[in-house]
């Protein structure tokens, strides 16, 4: 039972965080749509067993204890929602960022990117900030299950963690030096569905290019898309890479771009980051 909660937590979660993937493998993968949308669910299905196995966990290491919970309706356990619940689900996170090439996606310490724990992540990562909300899921279960002064300390632990939190998000982590650096985002308006069309290749870097060069002259830095070049580094470096290389160069500015490339004697290919220019 508390594999399956478990596990239908993470179907719900992955279910609507990832079920996207479906359109990269039918319009880009070339797949057929039933099998892109079964290899999206078949996916699903596997990574949400990591939060199947932290639930049996959780409910192994004896954070369930229902027996004694009847026995003793008065005594709420404070391992389980305190220190067995955060730490086998930050476990399982982490193990999940690098285990069979890694999937670290949706990982809990993200929904605070504008929420008051936020303020942890320069100091313990996007894990500590896990961390401190499971441990926070847990203060609450607390608050609502003890009695006495045990609800209160729990409330007060709460809100001195939450307070912890919003107070980091003032504090200054860098600090600025030397002169200001200019930089332009630019992003032509491509169609997914266009993008890898080759009769479309000319007309995407065209639109790039001139949006590059209304912000060379006042730009230390220009950025460009991921992939916003939709073809081999090794197919587009003379007639495009090597020419814009010059043209940054002569305006003392760098251009930094997506592209693909490839090693065509291994058979290997990569989504790349470029930067050229100075």
């Amino acid at each position: 039972g508390a594999f399956l909660a478990g596990w239908g937590f993470g179907l719900g979660l992955l279910g609507f965080g990832i079920f996207w993937i479906r359109i990269s493998l039918n319009e880009f993968g070339n797949l057929p749509p039933l099998a892109a949308h079964l290899l999206t669910l078949l996916f699903i299905l596997a990574m949400a067993l990591y939060y199947g196995l932290a639930g049996w966990l959780v409910r192994a290491l004896g954070a369930g204890g229902t027996n004694r919970l009847r026995q003793e309706p008065r005594r709420v356990g404070l391992a389980g929602p305190l220190l067995i619940l955060p730490g086998v689900w930050v476990l399982l996170e982490w193990l999940r960022g690098w285990l069979f090439t890694g999937f670290p996606w949706l990982a809990l310490g993200y929904t605070q990117v504008d929420g008051p724990l936020g303020g942890l992540a320069p100091v313990a990562g996007v894990y500590g900030v896990s961390l401190a909300v499971v441990f926070s899921g847990g203060l609450l279960w607390v608050a609502v299950r003890a009695p006495g002064r045990g609800r209160w300390i729990a409330l007060a632990s709460l809100l001195g963690l939450w307070s912890a939190g919003a107070g980091l998000r003032q504090a200054e982590w860098t600090q600025a030096a030397g002169a200001p650096l200019r930089a332009s985002i630019v992003q032509a308006n491509i169609q997914p569905s266009m993008k890898w069309d080759p009769q479309a290749l000319v007309p995407v870097l065209q639109a790039h290019l001139e949006l590059t060069r209304e912000r060379l002259e006042n730009s230390d830095l220009i950025v460009w898309p991921e992939t916003a070049v939709p073809a081999f580094l090794d197919e587009v470096r003379d007639g495009l890479i090597e020419p814009l290389t010059r043209t940054a160069r002569e305006e003392s500015a760098a251009i930094v771009l997506g592209i693909t490339y490839r090693e065509i004697g291994a058979g290997r290919y990569y989504n790349g980051l470029l930067s050229i220019g100075t």
